[in-house]
């Protein structure tokens, strides 16, 4: 896979989306464990509520949305505080918290000596009509990105129609 599972190049993807506070204007992109990731260590501003984000358009017809991606929690994310949020046209459907703290084998992954979480899967399924869609990965760490981060690669949205609609949500 690559940064939106289309097979292309990862840093064109890339320049497809927008972080809203960037350390180097220039770069997005870091590699994680050989995994070449959108954010990740030094790469997104400080504080809560800084995001990825990527307008698609021209959607086919659908009343439905099941996306999944893949999330790098990495370095010194504290239980309770740090988390994120998945946003699908500015309303906010999940959200993972998790503490290191509480896995104490973990090991470095990625960038320095802090421990990582091995990569997660996010599924989730919300309904969506509409030829437009804004998504939004929205970061609630409250420390640099030196000292935790996240970073997001995988990320398929899947744009159907079902006759009767649950909403779904699971992190492996």
């Amino acid at each position: 896979m690559d940064l939106e599972g289309t097979g292309t190049d990862f840093t064109n993807n890339a320049n497809d989306w927008t972080i809203s506070s960037l350390v180097d204007n220039s770069i997005k992109t870091t590699t994680c464990a050989g995994e070449d990731i959108l954010g990740g260590y030094n790469i997104m501003g400080t504080g809560p509520g800084v995001f990825f984000e990527r307008q698609y358009t021209n959607l086919p017809p659908h009343n439905t949305i099941g996306f999944h991606m893949k999330a790098f929690l990495l370095d010194s994310w504290d239980g309770g505080t740090d988390n994120f949020k998945i946003s699908f046209d500015g309303a906010a459907f999940m959200g993972i918290s998790i503490d290191t703290d509480d896995y104490p084998s973990l090991t470095d992954r990625c960038a320095d000596s802090r421990v990582d979480f091995p990569p997660i899967r996010a599924y989730v399924t919300v309904p969506h009509g509409g030829d437009t869609l804004t998504l939004q990965i929205i970061s609630l760490l409250n420390q640099d990105s030196t000292n935790e981060s996240l970073g997001i690669r995988d990320i398929i949205p899947n744009f159907i129609t079902v006759d009767t609609f649950n909403y779904d949500f699971c992190a492996i």
